[in-house]
């Protein structure tokens, strides 16, 4: 399998595949930007786009999980980059300030971007907002089949490595010391690192 992705130059938003073989098949999701393909035979792949949209916007949100993004008229997130005081700071939908200062974010996707007002984050401020921990468990890790997941807090989130949202799972069972269990089934996942909060707590799950 292939896969092919349309990535648009800027100030154009991928809009949708031309029919095609595969498009009728249903082995090709003729609306996501990007497809794993088993490319038996030759076929013909075209990509539309359209201006990126003008009335976009971006804010931001900081409570006690740190820092993210609400979004109108973004029809997906690529990733986001933070910034402090004008300079670049990190990327990824989720972030923890840690110094004070004026933050913006930068929302990219396909060829288009939208930035946020800048917010400003007092030293004082950032004293409440707890630091995550590393208080979760991840068996095994790697995983290539199916994965337990605990900890003393939820919801659980799973991000790629993009920063983009992968998962989210709000109901949970508990075990015999009350914290919260997850079981996934990640067989179909792709390949690669993927950040999990639950609660304030973190960790790093690999798919092998």
């Amino acid at each position: 399998p292939v896969r092919i992705t349309a990535n648009g130059s800027p100030g154009w938003l991928f809009d949708h595949w031309d029919a095609n073989d595969h498009t009728a098949l249903g082995e090709m999701d003729a609306m996501a930007a990007s497809n794993l393909i088993d490319l038996q035979e030759d076929d013909l792949f075209r990509a539309r786009f359209v201006p990126c949209p003008s009335e976009s916007t971006v804010s931001l949100i900081i409570d006690d999980l740190g820092a993210t993004v609400t979004t109108s008229q973004v029809p997906y997130i690529d990733s986001v980059a933070w910034h402090l005081d004008g300079d670049w700071v990190s990327n990824g939908l989720y972030f923890e300030p840690e110094f004070g200062g004026f933050y913006s974010a930068t929302v990219y996707f396909s060829g288009c971007s939208v930035t946020s007002d800048a917010l400003w984050v007092g030293a004082v401020d950032l004293l409440e907002i707890p630091s995550a921990n590393s208080e979760i468990s991840i068996r095994p890790n790697p995983a290539q089949s199916s994965v337990e997941i605990s900890s003393s807090a939820g919801p659980l989130r799973v991000f790629n490595a993009l920063g983009q949202l992968h998962a989210m799972l709000t109901e949970s069972e508990r075990n015999d010391t009350g914290r919260h269990m997850w079981r996934l089934s990640v067989s179909d996942w792709p390949v690669g690192i993927y950040w999990l909060r639950a609660g304030q707590a973190t960790g790093t799950l690999v798919v092998e």
